[in-house]
């Protein structure tokens, strides 16, 4: 009985090691993908805002063109706002002849995020219809 105690009592540390060695090998591994997953979604937020603050900026764009063409039912021409970090540029343009018909293009950069849309607007209807296009 005593040669089989000492037995086991001389192979307890040869257990315990490989076991500590598992374990950490598994929370480092555990660790690692945690943080890369966090790097992945940090730069999902960040692409995500840059295209919410460029489509805003547009949208600013947008409801300038349409208060100039609410004023001026025939301006044809480019429209742009410059701000600290707002660059926004429009055209706006006649559709097949119409005077009435125009074609609202607006482009906003935001950094390295660029947004751009495409609407139709009427100016004949009060209040003015636009209808977007792409």
């Amino acid at each position: 009985m005593k040669k089989i105690k000492s037995a086991i009592t001389k192979y307890r540390g040869s257990v315990a090691l490989p076991t500590v060695i598992l374990i950490s090998s598994i929370l480092l591994i555990s660790g690692i993908n945690v943080v890369l997953l966090s790097i992945d979604i940090r730069k999902a937020s960040k692409s995500y805002y840059l295209y919410t603050e460029a489509r805003l900026n547009a949208q600013s764009c947008l409801e300038e063109g349409i208060a100039i063409l609410k004023f001026d039912p025939d301006y044809v021409g480019s429209i742009e706002i410059s701000e600290d970090t707002v660059v926004c540029d429009g055209s706006v343009t006649n559709i097949g002849g119409d005077p009435t018909l125009k074609e609202l293009i607006v482009s906003s950069t935001f950094e390295n995020s660029v947004y751009q849309m495409t609407y139709e607007v009427n100016v004949a209807d009060y209040p003015v219809v636009v209808t977007r296009v792409n």
